[in-house]
């Protein structure tokens, strides 16, 4: 069986791999299981802002995500810059694009 162990309110987690982590006070900093783990940032709504997440063998990623005025996911970008993000609409919360490498989207 697998160990999985979850570290709360510590900011240190990041600084290995020059992830900072804003107010993590009684939150989730990270998640660590055999292969890798996750270090989690929050805004100050207390909701996920960015997600570093690390596998062996493979480099750290960087996700993002943008929350509209109700709270709701609008965007999520992975490596922002590098690769794609997705957008959702307005009205239907649903995913609405996909921008990839460059900014161009796919055919």
């Amino acid at each position: 069986m697998q160990a999985i162990s979850y570290i709360y309110d510590d900011v240190s987690v990041g600084s290995g791999v020059g992830f900072t982590l804003n107010n993590a006070l009684s939150r989730l900093t990270r998640v660590t299981f055999q292969g890798g783990y996750y270090l989690y940032s929050y805004n100050a709504d207390g909701q996920v802002e960015r997600m570093y997440n690390k596998l062996d063998g493979l480099g750290g990623k960087t996700v993002h995500y943008i929350y509209n005025r109700l709270g709701e996911v609008t965007q999520v970008r992975y490596q922002p810059g590098a690769s794609n993000s997705h957008s959702s609409g307005a009205e239907s919360n649903r995913m609405e694009s996909v921008v990839e490498w460059n900014n161009q989207k796919p055919d």
